[in-house]
């Protein structure tokens, strides 16, 4: 019993680790849109460039220091706006 526990862990953690896997069938990659950055100082970019559907906009985005760099703490200063769904 205990090595098919072992086995089952094994296979489980390699199915988990394994990168883009989809048990429903969906491309879980989205490709980054170079050309349509979130504004502010920040390396930022959106995934989709359609954003008619969006609850929130982002008005700016700030990273201190940015570029980010490793084990320095990054400030982040995110100004959203509510849009009105109201019909």
């Amino acid at each position: 019993m205990k090595y098919s526990i072992s086995v089952l862990t094994l296979l489980f953690s390699t199915l988990v680790a394994s990168e883009g896997l989809s048990f429903f069938g969906g491309n879980s990659k989205q490709k980054i849109l170079s050309d349509v950055n979130v504004p502010g100082d920040n390396p930022l970019t959106y995934c989709q460039p359609d954003h008619s559907d969006d609850l929130l906009i982002l008005d700016h985005v700030n990273l201190d220091p940015n570029p980010p760099v490793a084990y320095v703490d990054l400030l982040h200063s995110i100004h959203l706006i509510q849009m009105d769904r109201r019909s």
